[in-house]
């Protein structure tokens, strides 16, 4: 969650992992919500509405 590479999180505008909007339902069970989910875990907190975009992900992380 804290790795800058992969998540930019700023108060108002959060730019996470492809893979939050991949399973967002995920994150997002009974009274839970993504910036719920990210400020559990990250250093920095974002606001609950905060504008949220995704980073593109990188398939070489997959090898061959």
């Amino acid at each position: 969650m804290n790795n800058s590479k992969v998540n930019k999180i700023e108060g108002n505008k959060t730019k996470v992992a492809s893979l939050f909007d991949w399973y967002g339902k995920d994150f997002k069970k009974g009274n839970n919500t993504v910036p719920k989910f990210i400020n559990k875990y990250s250093n920095t907190q974002m606001n609950e509405n905060a504008e949220i975009t995704y980073m593109d992900y990188d398939w070489s992380l997959n090898g061959d």
